[in-house]
């Protein structure tokens, strides 16, 4: 058998024009892909009214869209839900009553998340990091109009961790790991203002188990 060198050497020569095509290949998926995912973080930034970059790409890193960003005011009612171990059915319904009130619709990409969130404990990374980009949400307001919606996401908290339709009294007493929970997301949410949070959270809280 001859040898053939330039046979051998237009075989060379086809590959490395494969592997090249390929790399280049690769490198613009890779853009596309870049591109796509900045202007993912960009709408989810829009969507909070939030310009620090840090906490977007915190979110979009946990996993939220455009779709399923209005959600973010929802987890820690979820947190709440999931602090003694499961989620009940009352829990569950304060819940969904406070996504509808959102704008959340059943059947969404954001209800099917919250559908996922509710039958299977979110990770604890997603709980600290939607807890920080609450806070620098609330953070941007004016003082008052920061921490009287803090004081509402409290209150829907106590809500679900009352489990019941009723408030101070009526229904099931606030756990102790709720309870603890509940005074962690309130410094959380305020932490300029740690103590008058919590004594939020403690009175909010100790009331609902008189």
């Amino acid at each position: 058998m001859s040898n053939d060198p330039k046979g051998t050497s237009a075989q060379a020569k086809e590959r490395e024009e494969e592997y090249f095509r390929r790399k280049e290949a690769e490198l613009l998926e890779a853009k596309r892909r870049e591109a796509a995912a900045k202007k993912e973080r960009e709408e989810i930034g829009r969507a909070v009214g939030i310009n620090d970059e840090k906490v977007v790409a915190e979110l979009f890193a946990c996993g939220y869209n455009r779709e399923t960003i209005p959600l973010l005011h929802l987890v820690p009612l979820i947190q709440v839900g999931w602090a003694d171990g499961s989620i009940s059915e009352e829990e569950r319904r304060h819940i969904l009553e406070a996504a509808r009130l959102h704008g959340i619709e059943e059947g969404s990409a954001a209800g099917q998340q919250l559908a996922s969130w509710l039958e299977s404990k979110p990770s604890e990374e997603l709980f600290r990091r939607s807890l920080k980009a609450i806070r620098t949400i609330l953070q941007a307001l004016e003082p008052e109009s920061g921490q009287a919606r803090a004081n509402d996401l409290l209150s829907l908290c106590l809500r679900v961790a009352n489990g019941s339709g009723g408030f101070f009294g009526f229904g099931r007493k606030v756990s102790r790991e709720e309870r603890e929970l509940l005074e962690q997301i309130a410094a959380e949410l305020d932490s300029h203002h740690h103590n008058a949070a919590v004594q939020v959270a403690e009175k909010m809280s100790g009331a609902a188990q008189e």
